[in-house]
């Protein structure tokens, strides 16, 4: 059923997207802010690493929404194989 093998590739894309997530978190954990300042310790590295829109709001906004988009893929994945497995069991009955 076609249904079902859309969920395959569904489960596919939520486990791409999990593993692509988890590999920049583990990039990202090699970040030290108490020794390493990329971005610098003045004021202008401040402006850019802090605040609403600095780079670690933004790093971790985007770490979250990656994490949403591999788990409701996952979702959608699941529901795809259960409607697919209750037709199927529909038209044996």
């Amino acid at each position: 059923m076609a249904l079902k093998r859309a969920a395959g590739i569904s489960l596919e894309a939520a486990t791409a997207i999990k593993g692509v997530v988890r590999n920049l978190r583990t990039s990202l954990d090699l970040e030290d802010d108490a020794t390493n300042f990329p971005w610098g310790k003045d004021s202008f590295g401040k402006k850019f690493s802090e605040g609403a829109n600095g780079y670690k709001t933004s790093r971790n906004t985007l770490l979250e929404g990656g994490e949403g988009l591999g788990n409701g893929a996952q979702g959608f994945a699941d529901g795809q194989g259960q409607a697919a497995d209750l037709m199927i069991a529909s038209d044996e009955a």
